[in-house]
C-alpha cells in the first residue's frame, strides 16, 4: 500500500466500499494488489467462505424508481466529463 486513507486505524471497522487504502506497485511487483484480511468470531477465515446475506432485490415501483434515479445521475455525470475523458473513459 502507498498510503491509507485518512481515519483508518487498525482493528477499526470498515463497510463494503469504503476506501481504506491506495495501492502502488514496485518494480518487483506484477501490478498494484492489496491483502486484506477477514475476521468472524475473532478468528480468521477465508474470504472466499465467508456467507454473507444475499441482495435485496428491487421491484415494481422501488425499481422504477431506481432506474429513474440513476439514470437521473448518470445524466449528470455524463455532462460534467469533458469530452476528452469521455473519448479516453470509452477505450
Amino acid at each position: 500500500m502507498t498510503a491509507f486513507a485518512r481515519l483508518t486505524q487498525p482493528g477499526a471497522r470498515v463497510r463494503q466500499g469504503q476506501v481504506i487504502g491506495y495501492v502502488g506497485s514496485t518494480g518487483l511487483s506484477t501490478g498494484p494488489h492489496v491483502h486484506y484480511e477477514v475476521m468472524v468470531n475473532g478468528r480468521f477465515v477465508d474470504p472466499m467462505r465467508v456467507r454473507l446475506p444475499r441482495g435485496r432485490v428491487l421491484e415494481g415501483n422501488l425499481m422504477a424508481s431506481f432506474d429513474k434515479e440513476r439514470d437521473r445521475l448518470t445524466g449528470i455525470i455524463a455532462r460534467s466529463i469533458p469530452r476528452v475523458a469521455q473519448t479516453q473513459a470509452m477505450r
